[in-house]
């Protein structure tokens, strides 16, 4: 797909996480492809369905320019002792 290619995916994602992301969420560029989004709520469920909404449609944008793409959930458990991971796709 070559470096352009990429480029445009990156910066997309960067738009959408930029554009989709809550008051107070932290999103950023985590290495050379990989992308960190840092959420503050501490409702799980409306934190999962901001993570499926983002997954949908960056599935989308991979797809039409490039192929597939991974994606990991995390969460850090209510005593903070150690995180657990609850999807990878």
């Amino acid at each position: 797909m070559g470096h352009v290619v990429g480029d445009k995916i990156l910066c997309e994602i960067a738009d959408l996480l930029k554009s989709n992301i809550r008051q107070g969420d932290i999103a950023g560029r985590f290495g050379g492809e990989e992308f960190i989004i840092l959420l503050q709520s501490e409702d799980e469920e409306s934190s999962f369905a901001l993570v499926e909404r983002l997954r949908k449609t960056i599935e989308v944008i991979c797809a039409e320019l490039a192929g597939d793409f991974h994606l990991g959930y995390a969460r850090q458990l209510t005593d903070k002792s150690s995180l657990l991971f609850d999807l990878a796709f």
